[in-house]
């Protein structure tokens, strides 16, 4: 009662109907090394601002729970066995603020602890094992800061956060909990700090974390892998910020985002989870910028849902079906990217009636196409670098189906022409990219990375020898075609010089031309689509240099129309070089020409 300290030594509580111990008031018993089991109701009930000393004793058996502590109680409970019990092992509930250190909870009915109303324990190296319920059930506005401990074994989930609970979770390990390792749910918002989350050695537990309804959580340094699903899900309304975590060998996938789920992914290491690395679907949304995405066996990210999806300085290297795929009604915008080594598939697959936009990415490397655009897609893509895996046809860039591309601006690598591929009904518009041979520029990626490093560096001029007279072809008219072929055919002379042209089936070849050559298509039908409209170059004998600039890499690119920028130029260039002769173009001597900078990511 009021301010007793009597200290209970070396006693035996057993089969009273009421609990062994009620300690209220201002009391600090000392309760040492004590057994109690078999009681009717909770061994130890702590209330009324008492604040005990409870160390190395047994609760076992109880009808009721182990410990209770409520109505402001404290009490430090340390080196305790509670287990058995057919309610709770520990229960929390009012105002509660006692420090559990060094206990035991295991086998108690109703969960291992259940911390509710405006509690604010602190649970420090405890073990909670096969509890029949939750591990650990977090609910009300509690506020419990846990660190050091370890939950496993459970029938329900290791860790449940619901209604608007607010807990401190560190340093923790669980695993082989039947439904899942830690599930936030209602308006929660748990903290998350290096914590390892695994399977265990069944692979028992199903998944790592589930955030649903409108809980917000935060995860950082932790350690999440091994789980049969997923490792990590957002669903519904929930939002999510993961911060420097690794998420690794989740059997279905790594981090999954969907419903109208928000969630930003920032320098985190996730790799080698099945389906996908990261997948967002339905109206899910993502910021996902500065991780490492690795290993996958089947994406690195996986975007198709319709919400917002921002993806940039990402490094996407080593998944073994695609790199990024854009599918369904996405649009995702991927800038700075680095995506490789795609080892059975693409750097980037755009499908479905994704409108994705890419913006400075460096894509080299991957077993098929570094850049495939097919279906009903309508992407953006602009100031790419491509770069094929040797042997691997076609390497760098593959448009297909009735896709609607806007690809302007890029640099394509390639080792023969097969290299690059237009499907006979695609609808694609290539305006200003440059075309580069590998075997004359076999150091390209190695100088990228190079350029990488020099982190205020965030553009490369592709240029020829004579910044005055690059090595740039004309442009494709499609309606000049047959005078071109004509024009070509009559022609005897030959040069060094060489364009890009398509056969009829869709499979790009070389021909030799002289210096003033136009850029023709052979053997194609008229209703082809794909218009090459405004200067696809080819670009011989060529280096990579820096040059100054003020861009920001927050700010979208979009074509400009101003009368300075490179594509009106060419235009303006065109229309002053006069009319044609034999249907193509002559080019003045002297003529000026620019290539377009070309943005690597940082």
């Amino acid at each position: 009662m009021d301010s007793s300290q009597t200290t209970f030594y070396k006693n035996t509580f057993e089969c009273s109907h009421q609990g062994a111990l009620w300690l209220q008031g201002s009391s600090k018993c000392n309760i040492l090394d004590n057994v109690m089991k078999g009681n009717g109701k909770t061994h130890i009930q702590v209330s009324h601002r008492a604040d005990p000393n409870v160390t190395g004793n047994s609760l076992l058996n109880g009808k009721g729970g182990g410990v209770v502590v409520h109505d402001e109680g404290k009490g430090l409970f340390e080196r305790n066995i509670i287990k058995g019990n057919e309610q709770a092992g520990i229960g929390l509930i009012d105002r509660s603020k006692s420090v559990f250190i060094q206990n035991q909870i295991e086998g108690n009915g109703g969960g291992g602890a259940a911390i509710d109303g405006q509690s604010a324990p602190i649970f420090e190296s405890n073990v909670f094992r096969q509890n029949l319920a939750h591990g650990i059930c977090i609910s009300g506005v509690s506020q419990p800061f846990m660190i050091y401990n370890h939950v496993s074994n459970h029938d329900g989930s290791g860790i449940l956060v619901q209604d608007a609970a607010v807990p401190l979770l560190q340093q923790n390990k669980i695993e082989s909990n039947t439904q899942g390792g830690i599930i936030a749910t209602g308006t929660s918002k748990p903290s998350i700090h290096q914590c390892t989350i695994y399977s265990g050695e069944h692979t028992s537990q199903p998944l790592g974390l589930l955030c649903r309804d409108n809980a917000r959580i935060e995860m950082e340094e932790n350690n999440i892998w091994g789980h049969p699903s997923c490792n990590v899900i957002f669903r519904d309304s929930s939002i999510g910020k993961m911060s420097s975590n690794e998420v690794s060998n989740g059997q279905c996938g790594g981090v999954i985002v969907q419903g109208e789920a928000c969630v930003s992914l920032v320098h985190n290491t996730i790799k080698a989870n099945g389906i996908c690395n990261v997948g967002v679907l339905e109206s899910g949304c993502i910021n996902c910028h500065h991780n490492s995405i690795l290993e996958s066996s089947g994406c690195g990210i996986l975007l198709l849902g319709d919400g917002d999806c921002e993806c940039k300085f990402n490094m996407v290297t080593g998944n073994k079906s695609i790199g990024i795929r854009c599918s369904g009604t996405s649009h995702p915008v991927l800038t700075h990217n680095r995506i490789s080594n795609t080892s059975n598939g693409c750097g980037v697959l755009v499908g479905g009636r994704s409108k994705a936009a890419l913006r400075y990415n460096l894509i080299f490397d991957n077993a098929e196409s570094g850049l495939a655009v097919r279906d009903k897609s309508k992407p953006e893509i602009y100031m790419n670098i491509v770069v094929p895996k040797l042997n691997s046809h076609p390497g760098t860039l593959y448009l297909s189906g009735s896709s609607n591309a806007k690809v302007n601006g890029n640099t394509f690598i390639i080792t023969t022409p097969a290299d690059l591929r237009i499907t006979q009904k695609n609808k694609s518009l290539l305006t200003a990219n440059s075309i580069l041979e590998y075997q004359e520029f076999p150091d390209i990626v190695d100088e990228a990375r190079k350029i990488l490093e020099v982190m205020q560096v965030k553009h490369v001029v592709v240029r020829g020898p004579d910044p005055d007279e690059p090595f740039v072809l004309g442009r494709t008219n499609p309606q000049n075609t047959a005078a071109e072929e004509k024009d070509v055919s009559a022609k005897s002379r030959t040069s060094a010089r060489k364009h890009v042209s398509r056969t009829e089936e869709d499979v790009p070849c070389r021909r030799v031309t002289d210096s003033n050559a136009s850029l023709s298509r052979t053997g194609e039908s008229s209703n082809v689509s794909a218009d090459i409209a405004s200067g696809l170059f080819v670009v011989r004998y060529c280096f990579l240099m820096l040059a100054p600039t003020s861009f920001d890499s927050s700010q979208e690119f979009e074509p400009s129309l101003d009368p300075t920028s490179w594509g009106a130029k060419q235009r303006l260039r065109r229309a002053s070089n006069g009319p044609r002769a034999n249907g193509r173009l002559q080019r003045k001597t002297n003529t000026k020409c620019l290539l377009p900078s070309v943005a690597l990511p940082t």
